[in-house]
């Protein structure tokens, strides 16, 4: 069929004229923990509840029996979104200390001052501000940090397209493992030539190979580019909110979008899967990806 461009409106140089639409569909901005940071690694983070504290002869000083444990901290800005994002068993991963039953209050950053404890989340202890009593039993709910697994998916109904992404890392990391990038999806769609044997139904099977990097050189290989440096806060009154080191922004504009499918009847759907191979922390200050995204109704 042919189209008759006499009738589209064009420009007094005779240009066509032409309008861009937004995208239908809503976005979703999503970033993953500090992968430099153990105590950000939420999503298959343990839930300990009522662990039993182990007073360190002082009445002040109470340790995870497991100590030195990193406990996941979701109230010092370790990771964005921290007050609304749950771990994979659906949980809020805020810490909770209680004194012989009566749950007490954690120091407010904003402040640095007031509140009965502090925490020291990286190693799993609580440090009290006014000495208890000798006889007290100091308990907690806690998220004990361990594996840096971490899943992108889509809501349940939704199709989640991944139209770019970018990694930020402070000009202070080291690279001390593999980042492993793996796509999964229900075998029962992907491979049901498979299930029930040897997989059961539900079961979630890689698609493909992953894409791992070794080396930050792989990253740059891999990225569009780079863009300029984000300077880190020097002026005077800096605080914790404001930026601590230099980071530098790798975008990926991916040619091919990324597509992310819900499976309602089956209670499944596709995913990302983004985690350190071995869980070993980058050193450093940040080290986080950023995804782009739209979501659409399946």
């Amino acid at each position: 069929m042919s189209i008759d461009l006499t009738q589209k409106p064009k420009t007094a140089d005779d240009v066509l004229r032409v309008s861009i639409e937004h995208a239908e569909g809503s976005g979703r901005t999503i970033i993953t923990p500090n992968w430099s940071d153990k105590t950000s690694w939420y999503y298959a983070a343990t839930k300990c509840v009522a662990q039993e504290l182990v007073d360190q002869g002082d009445q002040l000083h109470y340790r995870s029996p497991t100590y030195p444990k990193s406990w996941v901290d979701n109230y010092h800005a370790k990771y964005t979104g921290e007050d609304f994002l749950v771990t994979k068993d659906g949980d809020v991963p805020r810490l909770k200390v209680y004194v012989d039953g009566v749950q007490k209050t954690e120091q407010d950053p904003h402040y640095g001052s007031g509140g009965d404890f502090v925490v020291d989340y990286s190693n799993g202890e609580v440090t009290f501000l006014t000495t208890l009593s000798a006889a007290a039993v100091v308990t907690c709910d806690v998220w004990e940090s361990g594996s840096s697994l971490w899943v992108i998916k889509p809501i349940s109904g939704k199709l989640l397209k991944v139209i770019g992404s970018e990694v930020q890392f402070s000009t202070d990391v080291l690279i001390k493992d593999s980042t492993i990038f793996a796509a999964y999806g229900p075998v029962d769609v992907f491979a049901p030539d498979l299930t029930p044997t040897p997989y059961p139904s539900g079961t979630m099977i890689p698609l493909g190979n992953p894409t791992i990097y070794k080396t930050k050189m792989d990253f740059i290989n891999e990225s569009n580019g780079s863009m300029p440096r984000v300077l880190k806060t020097e002026e005077v009154g800096a605080t914790w909110r404001d930026l601590q080191v230099d980071v530098d922004l790798l975008p990926w504009d991916y040619k091919a979008v990324k597509r992310l499918v819900d499976f309602p009847v089956l209670n499944s759907s596709m995913e990302l899967r983004i985690y350190l191979e071995h869980d070993e922390p980058m050193g450093g200050t940040n080290a986080t990806a950023t995804f782009y995204c739209m979501s659409y109704d399946a």
